[in-house]
């Protein structure tokens, strides 16, 4: 999966002034790989950057080129335009990029009309080896879908999204003692995030703490000063 991967974004960086990324399918090295329907969700279409087997139809802003520009396309953005329902695409998923395995022309119509989103039939690759890479992902992924927290907290270090969940199962011990009643986890990582978390990274980001810690985030700053203090 490793090798797999490395060529995947080794091709999203040879293609990118041409077409859109390749997929680069190749099932004889996605040796451990975990494939998961999360069924339709609404996706950011600048997420999408590349295709599994329609690449070289599109450049590198998802536009078509003009041997495929041609009825069945004017026709799928013309619906779009009018509002008119069309299926969802159905998109591959590898960390926090979309490659398109079906639906390559409402992609690029929905783009060129300047929308955000698309919905979509999601199938992710989740690698089961155990890279620093791999694991941070999956905890990360597992800490958002716990919380439900915007994902604006990125930390670089294995072992801290649980540092993170554990402040706030605390913070929520913390609510239920003071209003004497349950508070629901999400509420409560919501109320950690706004009252805690929130107030003291913009003290570590206007403080300019940053420029003393090179590739630590603001996050990984609070992490280390909630641990020592």
């Amino acid at each position: 999966m490793t090798n797999f991967l490395k060529n995947l974004f080794s091709s999203k960086e040879n293609n990118a002034d041409n077409h859109v990324s390749s997929f680069n399918d190749q099932p004889e090295k996605q040796e451990d790989v975990e494939f998961i329907d999360h069924g339709i969700k609404t996706i950011d279409l600048g997420k999408i950057i590349g295709s599994v087997g329609k690449y070289y139809d599109f450049d590198s802003k998802f536009r078509p080129k003009k041997h495929i520009s041609g009825k069945r396309y004017a026709d799928i953005k013309q619906a779009m335009r009018l509002g008119k329902p069309v299926p969802p695409v159905k998109l591959y998923q590898i960390r926090n990029d979309y490659y398109v395995f079906d639906g390559n022309h409402r992609v690029s119509a929905a783009k060129e009309l300047g929308q955000f989103e698309i919905r979509a039939n999601v199938v992710e690759l989740l690698s089961s080896q155990n890279t620093m890479e791999n694991l941070l992902y999956i905890e990360r992924k597992k800490f958002y879908e716990n919380t439900g927290l915007p994902e604006k907290i990125d930390v670089t270090e294995v072992g801290k999204y649980r540092f993170l969940e554990k402040q706030i199962k605390k913070h929520q011990k913390h609510l239920i003692n003071i209003s004497g009643k349950e508070a629901d986890f999400k509420k409560a990582a919501k109320d950690w995030y706004d009252t805690i978390y929130i107030p003291l990274t913009s003290i570590i980001t206007n403080g300019k703490l940053l420029k003393y810690f090179p590739r630590r985030s603001a996050a990984d700053l609070y992490n280390y000063i909630s641990y020592y203090q």
